[in-house]
């Protein structure tokens, strides 16, 4: 039988990528008004005033940028890790086979400093747990990926690892009709 599992991951906005989307957007009105007022100068109001808009919608283009988005699936043991870009670029970032992982367990402060040549991380949100998955990849080299996978994420991965690493996911109980009253 055939299994598979998605989940979007929003990534948390850091300061210094608000304080760069601010900038951009201040920027492009400032180009946009400096454009209407050369416009105005050399008596050209109507392509200064077009100028200007097109300035204006290019830093509010180039500001969404900042909304990344990943992806992750899981189909018959091969992980996929996707960025999206503002919800209308799609990245594809890796593909990995999870029976290949060389390690997978929740990152503590102690475990989860990369000892690889590639950290790729796209973990989110401080409610969720972080999980690490250490593996070869053709591309890359030695690869550790950080990511917040949820429940049925893990479900989909747990039985295509191997033996010892499984041991590292807890037990799942997603039997959400069950009534909990001890």
């Amino acid at each position: 039988m055939d299994s598979f599992a998605e989940q979007i991951v929003t990534k948390e906005g850091a300061k210094r990528d608000t304080m760069k989307r601010g900038l951009i957007v201040c920027a492009s009105f400032a180009v946009g008004l400096l454009l209407v007022v050369i416009g105005t100068a050399v008596g050209f109001l109507l392509v200064g005033a077009l100028l200007a808009v097109g300035a204006v919608y290019a830093g509010i283009y180039l500001s969404a940028n900042f909304d990344v988005e990943y992806e992750y699936s899981v189909t018959n043991g091969e992980f996929d890790l996707d960025k999206i870009l503002a919800k209308r670029k799609r990245m594809h970032m890796l593909t990995a086979e999870v029976k290949n992982f060389e390690s997978f367990e929740k990152c503590t402060q102690t475990n989860w400093e990369p000892d690889s040549e590639v950290t790729l991380i796209s973990a989110s949100g401080p409610d969720r747990d972080k999980y690490y998955a250490d593996f070869k990849d053709e591309k890359y080299g030695r690869c550790r990926l950080v990511f917040t996978p949820d429940d049925n994420m893990l479900m989909n991965i747990k039985p295509f690892l191997k033996g010892t690493l499984r041991n590292n996911i807890p037990d799942i109980m997603l039997d959400e009709g069950k009534d909990e009253r001890d």
